[in-house]
């Protein structure tokens, strides 16, 4: 009876063990070294490596099922918020096929690229605080089940910087933060982002400002026109930058519904030849390979985005 249950014992314990090794989970940041206040982006990648495909559900940093933790010498502290009720979540069973990886790609209001302390943030208080110089370890959590079967994910640790800007960057630098701290009616901030755009069109923090002066024109203002032409500029501006990326998913947001919901291309072909165009045009560039991955997906899945397509991504 004991040699029963000690094989028992040891059935299930390889079944875990197996389980462990089931995913690869990994983040990347875009670079390790920062300027003071400059937005900093962690991507995430799961990877099934088990020979059977798996069950899962989107983990998403706004319920805590994915969650990052940056340390210092000093303390540990959790970057990610419960932003919403995950009740309001919409919750739908993946499946992860085996050697298929799933990747949250320079989506970076989502959760795919984490904005960390360098931007700022506001406490209950309103104070203002940022990622101060210094240097930093990340690393990132994914709940238990919620790729099916699964234990909870640990990611590697990666490291990074913060630094002084460099005189030329220090002056755009002070603006940013005023710019980004300033609290006006729309107009007034639009006017505020396109005065910075022209004044530092080369500094490492106008794509942000390019952005966010995108989605100011679009829901602030309702130009969804001013707005797309906007995220062309960033494309086609800061082609390495992961707004870029960004800028080229939101382009293409309901590009698997209905015409009336494609708000930047009169038609799914229109949409197919400009994310073409990118890919040859910037093959080397992280958009560029956005943009080719977009079209693998398509070629695999038939869709852009939707469950069925919203995170694949070929293991290189």
């Amino acid at each position: 009876m004991k040699r029963i249950l000690l094989i028992g014992f040891f059935i299930v314990l390889s079944a875990l063990v197996a389980n462990a090794d089931d995913l690869t989970f990994k983040i990347a940041l875009n670079k390790d070294t920062f300027y003071l206040m400059e937005p900093i982006y962690a991507k995430w990648v799961v990877c099934n490596t088990s020979s059977n495909p798996i069950e899962y559900e989107i983990p998403e940093a706004s319920d805590g099922t994915l969650k990052y933790y940056i340390a210092t010498r000093e303390s540990i502290e959790q970057t990610s918020r419960t932003l919403v009720n995950s009740c309001f979540i919409e919750r739908s069973n993946n499946v992860l096929m085996q050697k298929d990886s799933i990747s949250n790609t320079y989506m970076g209001f989502n959760d795919d690229f984490l904005e960390l302390f360098s931007l700022p943030r506001y406490t209950n208080n309103s104070d203002f605080s940022m990622l101060p110089i210094g240097e930093y370890k990340l690393k990132a959590t994914i709940e238990k089940e919620i790729f099916k079967g699964q234990p909870e994910l640990k990611s590697n640790q990666v490291s990074f910087v913060v630094v002084e800007p460099p005189s030329e960057e220090k002056n755009a630098c002070e603006k940013f933060i005023n710019v980004v701290k300033t609290h006006d009616n729309n107009k007034k901030i639009v006017k505020l982002y396109e005065n910075y755009i022209n004044e530092f069109p080369n500094s490492r923090y106008s794509p942000y400002i390019l952005k966010q002066l995108s989605l100011r024109k679009h829901i602030g203002l309702h130009d969804s026109e001013k707005s797309k032409a906007c995220y062309i500029d960033l494309i086609h501006k800061y082609p390495n930058h992961p707004e870029a990326c960004d800028a080229l998913s939101l382009l293409f947001m309901g590009y698997d519904g209905s015409k009336k919901k494609m708000w930047c291309f009169s038609s799914r072909q229109e949409g197919l030849e400009y994310l073409k165009t990118i890919a040859d045009k910037y093959p080397e560039t992280i958009v560029g390979k956005l943009a080719q991955i977009y079209l693998m997906r398509l070629k695999k899945t038939g869709k852009m985005f939707g469950y069925n397509a919203i995170s694949w991504e070929p293991i290189q």
